[in-house]
């Protein structure tokens, strides 16, 4: 066989075992790279309309950094999970994660650590013409983040994020991007209700584009986005949240609008009931539904996604512990 004949068997090859990988993903990603990058990564604001930019009280570093002002725990611990539909091409089931902690320190500063994961199938090696068995292939997508936020003013906050990123299929390859934004909070009076509102925009993995080693490049997927949630209190025991937001994906071969709304309710800080609608353009809406519990330290979320086409459909899960 000629090395070109070999090369294009290669490629050809390496675009099909793309394809049935990601085929539960293709959906949201259409031809955008680093699937990864674009997963929300939080149950709790994915039952809220999938808006993965809000005020929260978990997950600081991958939804909202400059939140760890606003709450009275320094330290905090998330673990989430993305469990998609089974793939009958392949072997094992598509699984997305993040594990993340925060630290707030002097009051007016606070760092974050975190890891992402997405893999857990396997392409099965295939037989070439003289009877040699191929490897078995695991694609892998992992990133490793850092993050820091300071605190302006009472109002006002900024946060930052770091990342190195490793996308793993027949060969390794390796990027890293970095994340901006800003955060806006104030309070609102309702008679003699206090409210709370929050505003935050930032600009998501920005660098530079990951590349084969047969020089094929494939940019990231930078995006903008931008939310506002309002906290209102209903009583002593009940509390309504309301969210709404947008993400627009930025590569000009592949750009994407979502915008996305959703609500909370929380019943004597114990129990929360989330619901919301995720309008995306290419087919990719989704409506959302979850729960979370908290006891004492510890709240447990769940969500669930509904796409247009049920064989998309998602469940989500996440832990956090706060001291």
């Amino acid at each position: 066989m000629s090395r070109n004949n070999k090369l294009t068997q290669r490629n050809f090859r390496a675009v099909i075992l793309a394809l049935l990988i990601l085929s539960p993903t293709l959906l949201l990603a259409q031809s955008r790279s680093l699937q990864i990058l674009e997963e929300n990564p939080d149950a709790r604001s994915i039952a809220m309309g999938n808006i993965s930019l809000m005020s929260t009280d978990r997950n600081y570093l991958y939804v909202n950094p400059s939140s760890i002002f606003y709450n009275a725990n320094k330290y905090s611990a998330n673990i989430n999970g993305t469990f998609f539909p089974k793939n009958d091409d392949v072997s094992g089931n598509l699984l997305y994660g993040n594990a993340s902690a925060a630290f707030r320190f002097a009051e007016m500063h606070a760092a974050f650590i975190g890891y992402r994961y997405l893999g857990g199938q396997t392409i099965t090696g295939q037989t070439d013409q003289y009877g040699t068995p191929g490897k078995d292939i695991k694609p892998i997508d992992w990133s490793f983040d850092i993050g820091y936020s300071i605190k302006i003013n009472d109002k006002l906050s900024a946060f930052a994020r770091g990342s190195f990123i490793q996308q793993k299929f027949e060969e390794s390859n390796n990027t890293f991007s970095f994340s901006l934004g800003g955060n806006y909070r104030n309070y609102l009076y309702f008679g003699d209700t206090e409210s709370q509102l929050n505003i935050a925009a930032r600009v998501l993995d920005i660098g530079p584009a990951i590349e084969s080693s047969s020089k094929v490049k494939y940019d990231l997927p930078t995006s903008a986005q931008a939310s506002a949630d309002l906290s209102l209190p209903l009583s002593d025991m009940n509390r309504l949240n309301i969210a709404v937001g947008g993400r627009y994906f930025l590569p000009s071969d592949a750009t994407l609008l979502t915008v996305g709304a959703g609500a909370e309710y929380t019943y004597n800080n114990l129990i929360s009931a989330r619901a919301g609608y995720n309008y995306g353009e290419n087919e990719t809406s989704r409506t959302t539904v979850g729960l979370g519990l908290n006891i004492k330290f510890i709240s447990v979320d769940a969500a669930y996604s509904i796409a247009n086409d049920t064989y998309f459909n998602m469940f989500h899960m996440g832990l956090t512990a706060r001291f």
